[in-house]
């Protein structure tokens, strides 16, 4: 018994013995580990600081040769430290792989945590306690940094003794404020400077005065100042205005009531004062929105944008408001056709999503709309041959809807004057007026086409006049698809043929072709309908289809209106008609033959071109009535009196016998029939017999 105790008092001794030199051991080995660990650690942190060390000179010696180092780069430091409002951009790791953001913006701006202090500290919500307001700093890393030295611009913040270790701490969160180099120009100005451009008489003056930036307006004016003299603008606490005692001057001698304006020795300007409104942007990406303007309430330097509508395609989250400080003066000289903007202050922010092309894309693109008027919206995006895409010139021009809502304002405005202009100088080429009328209205759009020829010829016209349309002599889609061209035409003494008095060419769009008007399905159910206004019948009969016309289409009410006028009506419908129809002709040969002649002869092409064929065509009947009066022939025989003007020919009546030389001669049954009972068998008794 005394022996097994002694045992097991010898084995514990021995477990205990064993335990201790496992913890010794296992220590050790702690200890070699964590050292090895170390060195390590310390080895990839000097890398990598040398590594930051190399960026950060780069990027300082790009820095100090781009403009943003300028004085006036320093004035505004403002802008540089506007971080809060920025996004984190990413982390950098402590690996060899390089970072993505290395082709970001020329300088960028660290936000560091940690310190010599607490980098031995064993709690991470400590140490961010203690690291919130201080920071390391070895020449490598600053808070705040100047933007000509890279140097920290807070002295307290700075701690010369810094190791490695502590690099590696301030490195776990890095928030990247990039400074973007804005070009400056009139667009888009930048800094401080005064960009100007001469405009044309056919520039938009909103376009002129407005910029690619997002700007809120907060005053605007129109007054007069002299010939040659600009309007003083200053910078007051930052932020550009105009001259308050210019603008006294001005608001005196407002444009409107100042008698020197008449003698030209005022010109009107129009200021508007604006602040740049920044942008909307994902927090996550690049994606950005322009930020919306409140249209009511006062405007002033606090005013926020309302709520974007937009969210971030690729996030699907809601969108920051980067607030932008840039402030500017716009002016607009009527006078000298001159815009100018004052700007001042750094746009430290991306460019928003342009609402509109400037004014010189404007140019270019109207260029291109007015040169080829029948190229639609979508070729204007893909482009030809000779120009491209609509898309290269603007930004704004890759939005198909935008460019078909300025096709289609700048078609509209200059069809008009293009028309005319392109009639008077056709009238001046060929030497002859031949312009009527016209009108480019969408209820009554025409062109009429009369010579002074043609105007003496209906005067005296002999005959009833005929008119006839022809589809498809013109195609030119800026006037729309369907352009007819009617012919009235008449009996013309001199020429001893049907002639055009007047030719008229209609912008017109088919009823029946407007579903709005006429559903497909009752298609022949309308024209059934229109068809038998057309037939003889008595008023009764006539108002009847008219009353069961309106009954099953109701929106063409306007549409028949206008031809049941009083005027125009009895000239359409039979039914209408109070007049003697018995110099009507028998037939429409003679106006189907012009209307195939002109269709023959002039080539299909665009408005100006038919104008052109047709003109020419009315002027070679004009030169031919001149020569017949002058005695020379035109054609090689005379032409047949007109059927209607003549008596019709009798036809000759065979009695079924061969003829005789005593049998009578009878020729019609007009003679035959025109005698009387006693005579006619006294005349055919001998031949009889």
């Amino acid at each position: 018994m005394e022996q097994q105790d002694h045992v097991n008092a010898l084995s514990d001794v021995f477990m205990t013995f064993l335990r201790a030199m496992e913890m010794t051991v296992n220590k050790r080995v702690e200890e070699k580990l964590a050292a090895r660990v170390e060195e390590e650690m310390e080895a990839r942190v000097e890398e990598l600081a040398a590594r930051v060390e190399e960026r950060l000179a780069a990027k300082r010696k790009e820095y100090t040769t781009s403009p943003l180092s300028s004085p006036m780069a320093s004035c505004h430091s403002m802008h540089l430290e506007q971080t809060s409002a920025l996004p984190d951009w990413g982390i950098i790791e402590t690996d060899t792989a390089p970072h993505p953001l290395e082709q970001s913006p020329p300088f960028m701006k660290f936000q560091t945590f940690g310190d010599t202090d607490d980098c031995m500290t064993d709690s991470d919500e400590e140490k961010k306690t203690l690291s919130k307001d201080r920071s390391c700093t070895n020449g490598l890393i600053a808070p705040e940094m100047d933007g000509s030295s890279g140097r920290s611009s807070d002295p307290e913040h700075t701690s010369p003794d810094c190791s490695p270790r502590d690099v590696a701490e301030t490195l776990t969160m890095v928030h990247f404020a990039p400074v973007y180099d804005h070009q400056s120009c009139y667009e888009y100005p930048n800094g401080d400077v005064v960009e100007t451009i001469e405009l044309l008489p056919s520039d938009e003056v909103r376009r002129a005065m407005s910029t690619g930036w997002a700007c809120l307006t907060l005053q605007s004016w129109s007054g007069a100042v002299e010939l040659d003299d600009e309007v003083a603008v200053e910078s007051i606490d930052g932020v550009m205005k105009p001259n308050n005692e210019t603008f006294k001057v001005m608001l005196k001698n407002d444009i409107r009531t100042h008698k020197l304006v008449k003698k030209g020795l005022l010109e009107e300007v129009k200021i508007a004062r604006r602040l740049c409104f920044g942008v909307y942007r994902c927090p996550h990406c690049t994606y950005s929105d322009r930020p919306r303007i409140p249209q009511n309430g006062k405007k002033n330097s606090d005013t926020a944008p309302l709520p974007p509508k937009s969210k971030c395609f690729t996030h699907k989250c809601e969108l920051v408001w980067h607030r932008c400080t840039a402030s500017m003066v716009s002016l607009f000289y009527h006078g000298r056709l001159k815009a100018e903007v004052h700007h001042i202050g750094i746009h430290n922010h991306e460019k928003p999503p342009p609402l509109r092309a400037d004014v010189i894309s404007k140019r270019a693109f109207d260029q291109r709309v007015v040169a080829a008027p029948e190229r639609t919206p979508g070729k204007l995006t893909i482009g030809n041959g000779l120009q491209g895409p609509a898309g290269d010139l603007h930004e704004a021009y890759h939005h198909v809807g935008r460019i078909a809502r300025e096709r289609h304002k700048l078609l509209g405005k200059t069809k008009t004057t293009a028309t005319m202009a392109s009639f008077l100088g056709l009238e001046k080429t060929l030497g002859i007026e031949f312009f009527g009328s016209s009108s480019f209205r969408a209820k009554d759009g025409h062109i009429t086409l009369q010579t002074r020829f043609m105007r003496e010829t209906l005067a005296e016209r002999q005959s009833c006049l005929q008119s006839d349309s022809v589809h498809g002599m013109i195609k030119d889609p800026q006037y729309g698809a369907d352009i007819y061209v009617s012919f009235t035409s008449g009996y013309c003494a001199a020429l001893e043929r049907s002639i055009p008095l007047v030719v008229t060419i209609l912008f017109v769009n088919r009823a029946i072709q407007s579903h709005s008007f006429v559903p497909p399905a009752k298609k022949d159910r309308f024209k059934d309908l229109t068809l038998k206004l057309l037939e003889p019948q008595d008023q009764n009969s006539f108002m009847t289809t008219v009353e069961d016309l309106l009954q099953h289409f109701p929106k063409v009410k306007s549409w028949l209106n206008w031809y049941l006028n009083d005027q125009r009506g009895p000239l359409i419908f039979p039914a209408l008609c109070m007049t003697d129809c018995s110099r009507l002709a028998r037939d429409t040969n003679s106006q189907e033959s012009i209307g195939a002649e002109f269709k023959k002869l002039i080539p299909i092409g665009n408005i100006h071109e038919s104008i052109q064929g047709i003109v020419s065509l009315l002027r070679r009947y004009q030169k031919r009535d001149e020569l017949k009066k002058r005695g020379q022939k035109t054609v090689y025989r005379t032409p047949k009196t007109p059927s209607y003007l003549n008596k019709k020919s009798s036809n000759y009546l065979n009695d079924g016998r061969a003829p005789t030389p005593d049998a009578p001669d009878i020729k019609t049954y007009r003679e035959l029939f025109s005698k009387e009972p006693d005579s006619i068998g006294k005349f055919l008794e001998p031949a009889l017999l």
